[in-house]
Formats: structure tokens, sequence, C-alpha cells
């Protein structure tokens, strides 16, 4: 089984990914280093020089493998790969997907507490302020998050092993 974990930035997937492929002891895959180490450049550098649209187009692809690659797995998936929706609305068999949510407030305290914040996560929108750019960037893609996963978990009352614990209980139900 493979549970792909989506949702905006600093939802949490990475920190609960990581933690929950470990105590599951599957394979942990994070798309966008994924993206990075095929790339040899960072996001940043990615969107700097070939625009979101490229970015995309080498997020679109890593997806697609990742999907469709042998064995169990914990995705962490870019905030925006719900875009490609070609690829969730024809998932292969075993792959669950699970939308990470948290409010505008807390997404944008966990981006302004993350010192690499700035160069791992470049700017989605022309915004004025990152509110903004959270509030109108997660408006648009809420209705991808909702139509394209499995289950929904709300991530701003729990602390990462609370999230990891829920996680693991969906895990074992579904993979049965």
């Amino acid at each position: 089984m493979k549970m792909l974990l989506t949702g905006y930035r600093a939802t949490g997937k990475t920190s609960v990914g990581s933690a929950l492929a470990l105590r599951l002891g599957v394979e942990f895959v994070d798309s966008d280093h994924l993206i990075q180490e095929e790339a040899g450049k960072s996001v940043a550098e990615i969107v700097a020089e070939s625009g979101w649209p490229g970015f995309r187009a080498m997020e679109k692809a890593v997806l697609r493998k990742i999907v469709h690659k042998d064995g169990d797995a914990v995705v962490s998936c870019g905030g925006g790969a719900v875009l490609h929706g070609e690829i969730f609305e024809n998932l292969p068999d075993g792959v669950f997907v699970v939308w990470l949510k948290a409010s505008v407030d807390s997404i944008v305290n966990r981006i302004e507490a993350d010192p690499k914040s700035g160069s791992l996560r470049p700017s989605l929108s022309s915004a004025s302020s990152l509110r903004d750019e959270v509030s109108q960037v997660l408006s648009e893609r809420a209705p991808l998050y909702r139509k394209f996963s499995d289950y929904a978990l709300d991530t701003d009352s729990m602390d990462v092993s609370e999230i990891v614990s829920e996680l693991e209980k969906i895990w074992k139900k579904v993979s049965k």
C-alpha cells in the first residue's frame, strides 16, 4: 500500500510522513526531494529558472513514477501535487490519499517559524502578504484536496506524534 499525504505547505506532510514510515517500517518518499535530486537544484532554483510551469512538469513526472512504483510507502506530496488531477483520478489500487488540513493562521505561523522557509518555499502568487497568499492559494486548492482525498485530518490542534498515531490506525485498517 501507498499512503499519499497531500495538503498545503507546512501542514506536516514531511515530518509526519517520515515518522509514520519509520513506525510502519516502510519506505518514506518526499516528492520535492526526488524532484531536487533529479534536477540537481533546489525547488527555488528550479522555479527561478523554469517558473512554476517547469517545476509542475517535473513534479507530474515524479508523481507518476511514485504512484506506480512497487512496494509499500508513505509519500509526502508537494502542496501543489493535487493540480495534477489526471494522476489522482487514475491512481492504481492500493493507493490511499490523506489530506493533512490546517487553518490559514496555523500555516502562516508554521511558515514564519521555519528559518528555511523563504529559500525552500518560493512564492506561489503575487499576493501582497504571506497571509494573503496562503488564503488565496488554499481557497483555490481546497476543493482539489477534498476531491482527491480518501481521508482528511485537521492538524491544527495535533502534534506530530498524535497525527502519526491516527494515520497508523488508518494504514492498518485500509491495508487489510
